[in-house]
């Protein structure tokens, strides 16, 4: 006689062979759909603007050599941060190449990171009021090349927008002297169909082309430096 638990047992190994046999127990050895990351271009930022129409200023716009960006959120805030800081007192932190992720065929977004380049005990109290109200909230303990430690205050800008096709040169009133690279990258899902993987990708389409007029600065993002270690996460 068949006790009951090894009945239930074998009534059970014997209904999994029968969806095997019959196919119904695909799915359940499928790998889950997953998202990678893939640079497929780059390019290097040559001016900081602003799109300007019927008078009135909008978006921010980063002019590159192939292709133009245009920031719909998050362009005020950074615009703010380059023009009201000297270039020698804004750092940029890990952000180099700036990295443009898309998440369609024109439609990216990044963050930007700050650091300001004076210890916070050296900066007047009247001056670190201003930094706050640009962004600068967060605090970071660096080391230097003798190893000692001082706090730095840093601003996190994230900005999404969507790129268009580049323009010519000639348009371009003032160009930085020193451009900033840009890997472009793009999130691909791949889909696990009957232990196929298919690739959701989509096409790269052709960014479209801009028709108001442009203005440019004499900015830059900022100084390049990687002469401090990190030596305590941020706060």
């Amino acid at each position: 006689m068949i006790k009951p638990i090894n009945f239930l047992m074998l009534a059970s190994c014997m209904a999994l062979q029968g969806c095997i046999a019959s196919g119904y127990v695909q799915d359940i050895f499928i790998s889950p759909d997953y998202q990678r990351t893939q640079t497929y271009d780059d390019d290097r930022i040559i001016a900081i603007g602003l799109l300007k129409e019927s008078d009135q200023t909008s978006d921010m716009l980063l002019l590159g050599e192939k292709y133009s960006y245009v920031i719909h959120h998050g362009g005020q805030e950074l615009l703010s941060v380059i023009q009201q800081i000297p270039a020698e007192q804004r750092i940029l932190m890990d952000n180099y190449p700036i990295l443009f992720s898309f998440d369609s065929d024109t439609k990216f977004r990044g963050i930007l990171q700050f650091r300001y380049a004076v210890p916070l005990d050296d900066i007047p109290k009247l001056d670190q009021q201003k930094l706050k109200q640009l962004g600068f909230h967060q605090k970071l303990i660096l080391d230097d090349a003798q190893g000692n430690r001082h706090t730095y205050l840093y601003a996190s800008i994230a900005f999404n927008g969507t790129q268009y096709q580049g323009i010519s040169t000639d348009l371009i009133q003032h160009k930085m002297s020193q451009p900033y690279p840009v890997q472009i990258a793009k999130t691909i899902i791949q889909k696990h169909k009957k232990n196929k993987v298919q690739s959701t990708a989509g096409a790269l389409l052709m960014p479209l082309a801009i028709g108001v007029d442009i203005v440019t600065f004499p900015i830059a993002f900022g100084v390049v430096t990687y002469g401090l270690t990190h030596s305590q996460s941020p706060k």
